[in-house]
């Protein structure tokens, strides 16, 4: 019986009856009709789902084996997890599709419900479809029903329980069994852990089965029943084949999802053998034939030869890598290189292409539905394939994908719910060297990514390599771009790819879209081919014998040779040799990339093409801008939009320029710019007093700061082409006419950069300069910094009265008595350190006109710029003394001033006058030096004079303590 039932011990399973010898047995014969006694009980039925634990005695064999059992008989499904001898067995049946998965030691085998022996015992008969359902223990149990059950008493006991026994008499003629089984279920009454009247204890088989020729032997099993539930886990999992388990001959039941043309994720790369993460986040777009790799190093190794984050970025157009460091912002440009994970050989193993949407996860019709499972919490329908992409041996691949009724919910682009989303794939190595890897997939997008961002090789490039350009299409159909913005981008770009031949589309960068009521503008970035020697892979100490289909003289190195074989026009060169201590080089049409072909050389090298198929012949920067400037200009520059409703827009460039300034960041610093309050994309229709090209931002902001013939309010700045255009109207004054502007920002003057606010307080109440109808507080500094008939030193602002009063005094000027708390009002003081630029740690040497102690730096900007005596063009102010050292040293003063490190010091330069205007320093005056010898010594004199009354006032006040902060004077000339 055991070379039948127990080459695996799939066989146990629901009633599990297994066979065994045993001493001498009278064959039974079923009795189909016959009744119960009177008083009898019946058979009890049980619920058609259930789990329990099982102990199997198999008494002729002398061993024991242990089970759990679940059987879900509305979702048609079961599964068997057994234990014998040490070794771990687990069946799973597939009742819709017909096929038993029994994994043993992490090997899996298919078979056949209808076709598996084992099976009989378990049930039989028909089943929609003609597919035969195996019996539920319930289903045993009515069919011992049918061949007659009698009751043969309740004076049993079974572990300790009394138990109500049935026995009935089957013969299976597929297996030629005979044998008496016999059934005990607790009595009623008895509480136990299902919760149902009555629950199996045991079953007890006795029998007979032929053997060969008619040689028979008799088998003994008993089968008890432990913990038996009436609910089942909940949990898909348990009737799944595990994880890392292949299943070869699993039936295709359903197909796999399908991935689009370009799409982003994000990834980790777990790999628990070696306890690494590694993370990632990768741009696909096999349209475009591109594919961008961030992440960092595992090792210190070229091209990055650091541990830094990268970006790098394959061109399978051209064959070329852009690897880029984030931190350094190097650039290297190389060939993509065999092996990498997004590329492959083609049949021949000549060249390489990029991976299909699938392939990239190696995903193929090799893979089979294999259940349902949890991958971070969401529920996946797992596809499961046995492959050897990553060694020789077969490896596991495993799948996850979002189950249907599941969605995700994106954050980006324009679709709200992505469907057919990969969460995890999985590699199990097999055998003895075995490993695990595991891509989490996170933030799966299958929208188009932006080539622009996602694709920009601009750094690898200089400024003459790059040419910014215009595009100006005469239309009034800008409106219709704000929905086909993208699409008519990408369209532009295609056209330009196409230019003399063929571009890679990642020569066309920074590409932007604007409108106005007439035109369209498009505005972008021409970019120079890649060096012609980054197209081919290097097999160095190599040669192609035989293969030349031009041989060249003179050519010294590897960079010359690439460059005449791409562009022969004879024939395609596909591969060179180049041996650079004779000076020749051979062309060859031949591809050669694996090396088979290639034969060993101690003065040459052999280089073949990356990629394969049609060769583009890229032309330079200066002939592509050639190219396309004569398109624009003859007017077949021409860009189609289908639009929904089946319509087609047709924008015809008109005129093309490159006089044009990128400042795609919009960097600019803030030295300038804080004078000024900004709004992106505004911008003022007739406020154009002055209007500068070709300048940054900085430069427009400082022009209007120093402009002498108007005063300058605002300014706009128009990025894309450098325009600076300056008014004298504040856009405050005129608010109804600010328009959104979709290439230029609006920049408004803004005064209260130059006051310091102490909120809740006011200072100036007793103030005679009152403006009333004030809307704002910056309107209020701007009175006060235009104000004439005094040197406006702060002002107080109450919103909830719109009133502003104007005073003479700073608010460190005045006696505390005058501050006054008011939760209606604030004060606003000069910030007279707004008009110096900061240089920390330094300090001007030897030039110091005057020291004063005991203030702070805001208080030493305000004495430099009040000083009379002279005009103070810088301080030095060091916090640890709280010293000010005023000067007439301006950093103009060209080997005059010298500027040395300092701990605790810093210098601020004078770059304002109080009305915003910039700083300039007076010229010397035309006297003589001996002029100012006597002026000198007659201020002598009188600050002598001076020096006398001041002693002399300050006696008269001696022991009255000052209202404000203590200050102390230095004599510089009696100082070291």
């Amino acid at each position: 019986m055991d070379d039948i039932f127990y080459r695996l011990p799939k066989a146990f399973i629901f009633v599990t009856l297994l066979v065994s010898a045993e001493a001498a047995w009278t064959p039974c014969s079923s009795t189909p009709n016959v009744s119960p006694k009177p008083g009898d009980p019946a058979l009890p039925s049980l619920p058609p789902s259930f789990q329990t634990r099982i102990e199997a005695n198999i008494l002729d064999a002398n061993y024991s084996l242990s089970a759990v059992e679940y059987v879900d008989d509305e979702n048609n499904r079961a599964a068997l997890r057994m234990w014998r001898n040490g070794i771990e067995s687990d069946v799973y049946f597939d009742y819709d599709n017909n096929q038993i998965f029994s994994v043993v030691e992490n090997t899996c085998t298919v078979s056949n419900l209808t076709g598996d022996a084992n099976t009989v015992i378990f049930g039989g008969g028909g089943a929609a479809g003609g597919i035969p359902h195996v019996y539920s223990t319930a289903g045993v149990l009515h069919f011992a029903k049918e061949l007659g059950e009698t009751y043969m008493g309740s004076a049993t006991l079974v572990r300790g329980l009394k138990a109500n026994h049935w026995q009935t008499c089957m013969y299976w003629p597929v297996v030629r069994a005979n044998f008496t089984l016999d059934y005990y279920f607790s009595v009623p009454g008895w509480n136990n852990s299902a919760g149902t009247p009555s629950v199996p204890l045991r079953a007890e088989v006795t029998g007979v089965y032929t053997i060969v020729n008619g040689v028979t032997q008799q088998f003994h099993h008993i089968y008890d029943y432990i913990d038996f539930r009436t609910t089942p886990p909940d949990d898909p999992s348990v009737y799944e084949t595990p994880a890392g388990i292949s299943c070869p001959g699993r039936k295709k039941v359903r197909d796999m999802p399908k991935l689009k043309s370009k799409y982003y994720y994000r990834e980790e790369i777990i790999s628990p053998g070696g306890q690494q993460i590694q993370q990632a986040d990768v741009w696909y777009d096999f349209d475009w034939q591109l594919l961008r790799y961030d992440s960092r190093p595992l090792d210190i190794s070229p091209p990055y030869n650091n541990l830094n984050p990268y970006t790098e970025i394959h061109d399978y157009n051209t064959g070329v890598a852009y690897a880029m460091d984030k931190l350094i912002k190097n650039c290297t440009i190389m060939p993509i290189e065999n092996g990498t994970w997004d590329s492959a050989y083609n049949s021949s193993r000549q060249f390489l292409h990029m991976r299909s949407p699938a392939s990239l996860f190696f995903l193929d019709d090799s893979y089979a539905y294999s259940g349902q499972r949890k991958a971070r919490g969401i529920d996946c329908d797992v596809y499961t394939s046995t492959r050897s992409d990553f060694s020789d041996g077969l490896n596991v691949f495993e799948m996850y994908f979002l189950r249907e009724d599941w969605s995700a919910m994106d954050n980006i682009g324009f679709d709200t719910d992505t469907p057919d989303i990969p969460i995890r794939l999985t590699i199990t190595g097999a055998g003895d060297f075995g490993f695990t890897v595991i891509y989490e997939l996170y933030d799966f997008d299958q929208e188009t990514p932006d080539i622009q961002t996602a694709f920009d090789i601009s750094n690898c490039y200089n400024d003459l390599e790059k040419i910014d350009f215009r595009i100006t299409f005469p239309s009034k159909a800008g409106n219709l771009l704000a929905e086909y913005r993208t699409i008519f981008i990408d369209q532009a770009i295609l056209l330009i790819a196409s230019l003399s031949g063929g571009l890679s589309p990642l020569r066309i960068t920074h590409t932007e879209v604007h409108w106005d009521d007439n035109n369209v503008y498009m505005v972008g970035t021409l970019l120079d081919k890649a060096p012609p020697i980054a197209k081919y892979i290097k097999s160095p100490s190599k040669v192609a014998p035989f293969k030349n289909a031009q041989t060249l003289q003179g050519v010294t190195d590897p960079y010359s040779c690439a460059e005449q074989c791409d562009s022969v026009d004879t024939f395609t060169c596909n591969s060179f040799d180049i041996c650079a201590g004779k000076q020749v080089c051979t062309l060859s049409k031949d591809y050669n990339s694996d090396g088979a072909k290639l034969s060993d050389s101690l003065e040459c090298d052999h280089y073949t093409r990356v990629v394969g198929g049609r060769v583009d012949k890229e032309i330079a920067l200066n002939d592509a801008w050639i190219v396309l400037t004569d398109q624009v200009v003859k007017g077949t520059f021409q860009v189609t939009l289908n639009l929904d409703d089946g319509s087609k827009q047709v924008l015809k460039g008109s005129d093309i320029t490159s006089d044009v300034l990128r400042n795609p960041n919009r960097v600019a610093s803030k030295t300038a710019l804080q004078h000024f309050s900004g709004q992106a994309n505004k911008q003022v229709n007739g406020f154009d007093d002055l209007i500068l090209t070709q300048v940054s931002v900085d430069d427009c902001a400082n022009e209007c700061l120093g402009e002498i013939i108007f005063t300058c309010q605002s300014f706009e700045y128009c990025y894309d082409t450098g325009y600076c255009i300056m008014s004298h109207t504040h856009p405050d004054e005129r608010p109804d006419l600010i328009i959104a502007s979709d290439h230029c920002d609006l920049y408004t003057r803004s005064y209260m950069a130059k006051f310091t606010e102490t909120p809740g307080t006011t200072v100036l109440s007793s103030s005679d300069t009152i403006y009333q109808n004030i809307n704002s507080d910056n309107q209020c500094a701007r009175l006060c910094v235009d104000y004439n008939e005094f040197d406006c030193k702060s002002f107080d602002y109450c919103p909830n009265i719109n009133t502003c009063f104007l005073g003479k005094k700073h608010v460190f000027d005045v006696p505390k008595s005058n501050i006054k708390e008011d939760p209606q009002c604030n004060h606003y003081s000069r910030n007279y350190a707004d008009d110096f630029k900061l240089k920390a740690h330094k300090e001007i040497a030897l030039r110091d006109n005057r020291v004063i102690e005991g203030v702070s730096a805001e208080q030493c900007a305000k004495m430099c710029v009040e000083e009379e005596s002279f005009s103070c063009a810088s301080f030095d102010y060091c916090g640890n003394m709280t010293e000010c050292r005023l000067s007439d040293a301006a950093m103009s003063d060209v080997g005059q001033v010298t500027i040395q490190a300092s701990t605790f010091c810093e210098v601020y330069i004078r770059s304002y006058y109080p009305d915003g205007s910039v700083y300039t320093k007076p010229t010397a005056s035309g006297y003589s030096s001996g002029a100012m010898g006597g002026l000198g010594f007659a201020m002598l004199v009188l600050g002598a004079l001076l020096a006398v009354g001041i002693y002399v006032a300050i006696g008269k006040y001696q022991g009255k303590s000052l209202d404000s902060m203590t200050i102390s004077f230095k004599n510089m000339e009696n100082s070291d």
